[in-house]
């Protein structure tokens, strides 16, 4: 039997936007705090307050952590959109195949054992799933994933152990796609530390039936969603991954892509991990650019890059930025930084730079980089008058804030001061706050009120080179 080759997006809907989910796999001890399997999913949708209706599959209990339980998926009263198998490799085939005959629409396999081992009876048993799939024209995420969650609307079908720690999730703007789902388990909790709130997370392990392309297709039409992040080790079809990126692109959807596997080891690990074939880099690269998909470089560098393609999502090209540090040596690592990154850093005209000088210290200069000293920061009310003279003066487009270290609770008051700023400000603004621990906090303000704070003079470059990317493809 052939493998079916559905319509880019088909069914993958069911599984991003579910309103009805079944747990086979599940334990009648669902009170345990597990990070595995069935149960750890159940206790999530139930702990993130799930709206749709939940129901837990497994002939040994009437009910599972105050929901009916029923003994076959086939005995469920409504067709369900997405089903949740998380059983031994063995029991996924007549698993899939119980899920078909009850109208199942998507199915997520958590299982592994199929494909990544290398091995003729993994791929052969991987097959067979998808063959008795395609009979009912179910669609299937995985194997070998830690599954989904959207929590814009409180849908958490997912083991990853960061949800852990929280009892509630916000909502936002970016949505990430990877192969590797304990990979970007660690990416989210490591958002999450960073202030930097990613409420769509799909793992595709294998991709077995539904691809990375599937799920861009539908987040392109998602209005919630302004940035979609992919990580991936290689692409099943190109011609979708080409088409959703595109859709995307149309959207104004910056779609951000980290490609692993760049060495010859590291593609034989993408094989033995996912069951991919990592191809090669550069002809990735090509390919990248051609479908608007803008590469990343890092795995570290899609936080702040997602980051503030998100929060100057309503922004257009931006060219001129104003750079205003407590530090002349800082105020020079940024505009390397901005120029680098093909924008400029601009000198200011003599009527700005005088206007400027009168809001700083004699012994400050006026010209861009604007170098205030530490002295100013006394008279913080000075800052927000010299961001009031680059905005009306219109040589500007963007504003960089950058202090250094100072003293943590004088920093908490900076942080304060500087959300005012950049809020009441008519030109886009970020912070880079180059420091150790002692400004942590008050760079997680500023990040909590919304506002892009970097910490690094590479992760601001990168984050403005991929935007001014982005706008570059905008007009191809």
């Amino acid at each position: 039997m052939s493998i079916k080759n559905y319509e880019i997006g088909y069914g993958a809907d069911a599984l991003i936007y579910a309103k009805s989910v079944a747990l086979i796999g599940v334990s009648g001890n669902a009170a345990k705090k597990s990070v595995v399997g069935g149960t750890a999913i159940l206790n999530n949708l139930v702990r993130f307050g799930y709206k749709g209706n939940v129901y837990p599959i497994n002939p040994k209990y009437e009910e599972i952590s105050g929901k009916k339980c029923y003994p076959s998926v086939e005995d469920v009263p409504e067709k369900i959109d997405l089903a949740i198998i998380a059983v031994g490799a063995d029991s996924v085939l007549p698993t899939v195949e119980s899920c078909g005959k009850a109208g199942v629409r998507s199915a997520i396999i958590i299982s592994s054992g199929f494909a990544e081992l290398m091995t003729e009876e993994g791929a052969a048993m991987e097959k067979s799933i998808v063959e008795a799939a395609n009979k009912y024209d179910l669609r299937l995420l995985g194997p070998n994933n830690l599954g989904s969650f959207n929590m814009n609307d409180g849908m958490c079908a997912s083991t990853s152990s960061s949800l852990l720690y929280y009892d509630s999730m916000p909502k936002g703007s970016i949505a990430w796609v990877s192969q590797s789902g304990a990979m970007c388990s660690s990416i989210y909790g490591r958002a999450m530390d960073a202030a930097i709130n990613v409420p769509v997370v799909i793992t595709t392990g294998n991709e077995c039936d539904l691809q990375t392309a599937d799920f861009i297709w539908h987040l392109a039409d998602d209005e919630r969603i302004h940035v979609i992040c992919v990580y991936c080790e290689g692409i099943r079809d190109r011609l979708k991954f080409e088409a959703a990126c595109r859709k995307a692109k149309e959207k104004g959807k910056p779609v951000l892509v980290f490609k692993n596997g760049k060495t010859e080891r590291g593609g034989f690990a993408c094989g033995a991990h996912t069951a991919s074939d990592a191809g090669d880099m550069e002809d990735y690269k090509k390919f990248f650019e051609k479908c608007g998909a803008v590469m990343v470089e890092s795995i570290d560098e899609f936080f702040d890059t997602a980051n503030l393609l998100d929060k100057w999502a309503d922004y257009g090209d931006i060219e001129k930025f104003a750079v205003i540090s407590t530090s002349g040596g800082s105020g020079v690592c940024l505009t390397d930084c901005v120029e680098a990154a093909g924008m400029s850093v601009p000198d200011l005209s003599e009527e700005t730079r005088n206007a400027v000088m009168e809001k700083i210290p004699s012994f400050a200069s006026p010209r861009n980089p604007i170098d205030v000293t530490a002295h100013i920061l006394r008279t913080i009310e000075k800052v927000a008058e010299v961001g009031e003279i680059l905005e009306k003066s219109g040589e500007v487009d963007a504003m960089v804030l950058a202090p250094t270290t100072i003293e943590r609770s004088a920093s908490i008051a900076i942080a304060k001061d500087f959300i005012n700023i950049i809020k009441a400000s008519k030109i886009p603004a970020v912070v880079h706050w180059y420091t150790g621990s002692t400004n942590m906090e008050a760079i997680r303000m500023i990040r909590e009120a919304g506002i892009p704070a970097f910490t690094e003079y590479d992760s601001i470059g990168r984050a403005f080179k991929a935007r001014k990317t982005f706008f570059e493809m905008q007009g191809k």
